[in-house]
């Protein structure tokens, strides 16, 4: 699925309204992928504003789907387009034949433009009508199946050394952490495939780490790091130095309740929440939490929890809490703003048809969709909503060409491509077009 902008930088005039001008909005383009990469469907739907005159906001409609014909290089879309006025009833149909020139879209930020012929009460003539491709805001275009990386990362002078986690900063650099040599690698935007080299690397006995797992930005950009081997998380702030850095603050102690902790996520209000493999809980701690042994300000924990050595935490768009427990092959959902104890969870996702098989990481893109890393090898994928039970997956990503090996941390770029640690083989893999 991608999505994309729409807009009328020529200020195209649109009748019936006169002095119309289509001024902005938003359209959606989907494109079908087969396992082995084909399109076989690309259509473009969605509504642009445009300001009436005297009876109200009128609006450009788009419903165009489109037949793709490779001619000489070329391709052709052959569709049709609509456009009406709502608030007087008013309906028009047409027929748009416009060439692709460069015609990958998720490579191409290109007009689709042409002339279209409206038929109606009201007929007239359209000309130019413009479809802009927004480079920046296509999602993750992978189609599942044994589909291989568009990038991996690998080699010795990557610095990586049994990753776990992984995170994007504002600026999109990307951080790893690496539990065999107890650091932090940082990688610049845009990063290369193959052996590249960090472009800082925070490692060192002052730095507090050990076997370091998840790590997670709060809206300040200071980067919080979870600690398994001490059971401590370790706080760096915005643009931390490389080399041997001290935290600025340090979560401690026996108050704390931290047990082996490895996930690490924010709410909306800045609350941090880590899930302890150990004792198979869920701790809180309240934004800008003191440094030392302070205590979680709730716990979730018990037999009720379905909790079973959980990993990763995540949260959708309602702000529900999503946990993976490795143990017993179940991802559950926690209602936002739940109550601390042994709160049972809204709904879980378990069961031989779910795919899950020792699930430890859990992302979202930007269309709600789920993904869970599964340690034995394979990525899988559940749509917005997915039911209570024993619900399939949409599509996995799993076999040799995928260069998955032992994948725990699983994260999403502003394009949303995907990217996943590999414990196993020491990479880092991305999918989509990255």
């Amino acid at each position: 699925l991608f999505k994309s902008g729409y807009e009328n930088p020529n200020k195209v005039g649109v009748p019936p309204s006169p002095g119309a001008e289509v001024t902005s909005g938003t359209i959606t383009v989907k494109k079908r992928v087969e396992p082995n990469g084909a399109t076989t469907l690309l259509s473009i739907t969605g509504q642009a504003a445009i300001p009436g005159n005297g009876g109200g906001d009128a609006s450009l409609k788009v419903a165009v789907r489109l037949l793709e014909i490779p001619l000489l290089g070329i391709n052709m879309f052959f569709g049709n387009v609509s456009f009406g006025d709502p608030s007087v009833g008013e309906s028009a149909r047409g027929i748009i034949l416009s060439p692709w020139l460069g015609a990958v879209v998720q490579n191409s930020a290109t007009w689709l433009s042409g002339r279209a012929l409206a038929f109606g009460s009201f007929p007239f003539l359209l000309q130019n009508i413009g479809f802009y491709i927004y480079t920046d805001v296509v999602e993750s275009s992978w189609p599942g199946g044994d589909t291989p990386p568009s990038k991996t990362l690998a080699g010795p002078s990557t610095e990586l050394d049994k990753p776990y986690g992984v995170a994007f900063d504002a600026d999109e650099n990307m951080y790893i952490t690496n539990f065999n040599n107890n650091s932090v690698t940082m990688y610049a935007a845009g990063w290369a495939g193959g052996n590249t080299v960090p472009t800082k690397t925070l490692q060192g006995n002052n730095t507090g780490l050990s076997k370091p797992y998840g790590v997670a930005f709060d809206a300040d950009e200071n980067m919080y790091i979870t600690n398994f081997n001490n059971s401590s998380v370790t706080v760096y702030a915005a643009g931390w130095a490389g080399g041997n850095t001290a935290p600025t603050k340090t979560l401690q102690g026996n108050n704390t309740g931290l047990n082996e902790p490895y996930g690490v996520a924010f709410d909306a209000d800045e609350n941090m929440y880590i899930t302890n493999v150990h004792n198979s809980s869920v701790t809180v701690y309240a934004a800008n939490w003191a440094d030392g042994n302070t205590a979680p300000t709730k716990t979730l924990q018990g037999n009720n929890t379905g909790l079973s050595t959980p990993f990763g935490v995540a949260f959708d768009a309602d702000e529900n809490m999503y946990i993976p427990s490795l143990v017993n092959n179940s991802v559950t959902v926690y209602a936002a703003g739940w109550a601390g104890g042994n709160t049972a969870p809204t709904k879980t996702l378990s069961g031989n048809n779910t795919g899950l098989d020792d699930p430890a990481g859990v992302a979202f893109d930007a269309d709600e969709n789920m993904y869970i890393t599964n340690v034995i090898g394979s990525v899988t994928v559940y749509g917005p909503g997915w039911a209570d039970g024993n619900t399939a997956p949409t599509k996995t990503l799993a076999g040799n060409n995928t260069g998955l090996n032992q994948p725990f941390g699983v994260a999403f770029d502003a394009d949303d491509n995907m990217y996943i640690t590999n414990f196993g083989n020491g990479s880092v893999t991305a999918y989509g077009d990255a």
